[in-house]
Formats: C-alpha cells, structure tokens, sequence
C-alpha cells in the first residue's frame, strides 16, 4: 500500500475513496479518473434518493472490472450480525470525525493505516468495507470446464 492524498475534499467533489483505490493499487490518482467519475455520479445518484435506494454500483463495477478488479461490500450496520472485518487492505467507510460528512480510509485487517485527508479526521465508525478482489475476464481464462454457457438459472445446475 502507498499512501495517496486526497486532491478534492467536501462534498459532493472530494475523492477520499478514490484515493483509497490509489493506495491500495499503489497507482497515481490520475490515472483513476474513469473510477472517480463514475463513483462519484454513483454517490450523487444515491445521495438524491436520500439513501432509501440500493448504492448504484454498475458504473463502478464497470470502471474497476476494466482495471482488473471487482468489488465486495461489507456492511456492519446489522448489530445482531458479529462485526467482522476484511484481512488484508480494504476500504473502511463512515462518519468524519467531527463533522459527520460520509469519509473513506484505507484499512488493514480491519484497523485504518492510512486517512487520504490531509486534514486526518479519520472514522467515528467504520459502516462498511469495500474490498478489490482481482479478477480475470472470462474469455481470457485457459480452461472452459467450468465456464457458464447460459444465463438461464435452471440451465446452469
């Protein structure tokens, strides 16, 4: 993980998240820009409905898929549910300190090593952690053994 600083800060513009990309990618910020476009339409999207609706997660996934990746969410909003972090980096998402606004840093096996604001207000709680988990295209892969020849759910079993 290389440490990356945030170039945007507030809302809706600041980049915190995309910056915790860079990190953990250990990839300039610039050259994440597609990602940083489509999280941030995604943000403003989920904002507007006020948080009643899903997270919009397909231009994400797109932008991230074309680098190499996919996303796992993990939310710890359920109390009943064990709150168990990712191994490994992460993104841990939550309230800023201090101000509430909603702020992502890079985590470590659950602890945050690494708060792109310059400012380093850091969690009041972790709600949730995106993980990047490489993944590699389908068609580039060696063996079609167990490749899906259908979408149809009852002709994949």
């Amino acid at each position: 993980m290389k440490p990356v600083t945030q170039t945007k800060l507030g809302k809706p513009d600041g980049n915190c998240w995309t910056s915790c990309v860079a990190s953990i990618l250990e990839v300039p910020i610039e050259e994440l820009g597609d990602l940083e476009d489509a999280y941030r339409s995604s943000l403003i999207e989920w904002e507007e409905s006020e948080g009643t609706e899903p997270f919009p997660w397909s231009r994400v996934l797109a932008e991230t898929h074309a680098l190499g990746f996919t996303l796992a969410w993990f939310i710890m909003a359920d109390l009943d549910i064990p709150r168990l972090a990712p191994r490994g980096y992460s993104i841990a998402t939550g309230p800023a300190n201090g101000c509430g606004t909603p702020h992502s840093c890079v985590a470590l096996d659950g602890e945050i090593v690494h708060d792109p604001d310059p400012r380093g207000r850091g969690l009041a709680v972790i709600e949730s952690y995106d993980v990047l988990i490489p993944v590699v295209a389908e068609d580039a892969l060696p063996s079609t053994t167990f490749r899906r020849t259908t979408d149809d759910p009852q002709a994949m079993h």
